[in-house]
């Protein structure tokens, strides 16, 4: 690890809405701090042997959330980076678990560029898969008057467009 770099000794979580970095930033901080990455996504589909749009495919999403929450519990959370689902805070506690469970970080993006990111992408996200993009807009706006108030429960809050990683290092090593 370089001197300059500073330790770390817990878990950091990263939280906030589909496409606004979690994955992407949670591989970035993990390489930084030196520890190990892991997509809650990835978790359950090797857990379960399907992909998530396969368990919504075959069960809906409430059957989805509630392996969602079985598998976050079973996970060893000591020492890494952990990346959630843009829902996983709503869920079965999940926001009190991962606030005790780590430093929580909140990645917030404005509605605008949440639309932009996934306007293209819809067809890996099975609860947008089959939007419009006036649907999706409508859907993005719903679903973040739903969850903001779980993600506002963080230990930090960091606006993720033109996120730099060492802003975003030193934002976490200042305020843990």
């Amino acid at each position: 690890m370089d001197k300059d770099k500073k330790i770390i000794s817990t878990n950091i979580i990263l939280v906030g809405y589909a496409g606004s970095g979690k994955s992407h930033w949670g591989k970035k901080l993990a390489k930084f701090f030196s520890k190990e990455h892991v997509d809650l996504d990835f978790a359950i589909e090797k857990a379960h042997g399907k992909s998530i749009q396969e368990i919504f495919d075959s069960h809906g999403e409430e059957e989805f959330r509630r392996v969602e929450a079985e598998v976050l519990r079973s996970l060893d959370l000591n020492d890494l980076v952990l990346s959630v689902g843009g829902g996983t805070p709503a869920f079965h506690e999940n926001m009190n678990l991962l606030l005790n469970k780590g430093f929580v970080v909140y990645l917030e993006l404005s509605l605008n560029s949440i639309l932009h990111r996934l306007k293209n992408k819809r067809n890996n996200r099975p609860r947008i898969k089959s939007l419009s993009e006036d649907e999706l807009s409508t859907k993005i706006q719903s679903d973040l008057k739903e969850r903001v108030p779980y993600y506002e429960r963080a230990h930090l809050t960091v606006k993720s467009e033109d996120l730099k990683l060492q802003n975003l290092a030193n934002a976490i090593l200042e305020k843990h």
